[in-house]
């Protein structure tokens, strides 16, 4: 749980130097379960949320891009990257964990992920993924500045960038 609430304070504080948690496994194989929810994904970009972006932050060595209405509030979805690792971390903060996978979509492609799940004080849980820098779901996101994550039942969430945002290119930036 202190591990847990660490990685959340990082994302959600944006600042100091809080002692991560280290990566998962690279990403597995996708599960054929998963794969089956392609066919209810939505067609076309998510609309930007009025109040809610993508918002960057750095510290000297460690770069953290979370979705929300500010980088201060509760972590939803976020990335983390540190100088010279060659994984980016992604966490997607969650009620409940349907499996041990981190899935997002971009242009109707499925990209899912072997991930580690960690319960919060709150009853919530975050799953984090290690993925490579040039892995092809990270390129697609970088390029499109929005995603779509699995939501409760089977729906999906949107996250997109507000017009003009460069939050998404100056995190993969400042990565390298």
């Amino acid at each position: 749980m202190k591990r847990a609430a660490a990685l959340l304070a990082l994302f959600v504080a944006g600042c100091g130097s809080v002692q991560m948690p280290s990566l998962p496994s690279p990403p597995g194989p996708a599960r054929p379960a998963a794969a089956q929810r392609q066919d209810i994904f939505p067609a076309g970009a998510p609309q930007p949320t009025a109040g809610l972006d993508w918002y960057f932050d750095h510290s000297d060595d460690e770069g953290r891009l979370v979705y929300g209405a500010s980088a201060g509030e509760a972590l939803r979805f976020g990335f983390r990257c540190r100088r010279g690792e060659i994984d980016i971390a992604a966490t997607q903060a969650v009620d409940r964990v349907r499996a041990d996978t981190l899935v997002f979509y971009v242009d109707r492609a499925m990209f899912l992920y072997t991930a580690s799940v960690e319960t919060e004080r709150t009853g919530g849980q975050l799953v984090t993924a290690a993925i490579p820098r040039a892995d092809e779901g990270l390129e697609a996101f970088k390029r499109k500045g929005w995603m779509w994550v699995d939501a409760p039942g089977d729906s999906f969430t949107g996250y997109a960038s507000q017009p003009g945002s460069t939050a998404v290119t100056d995190f993969f930036a400042w990565c390298g």
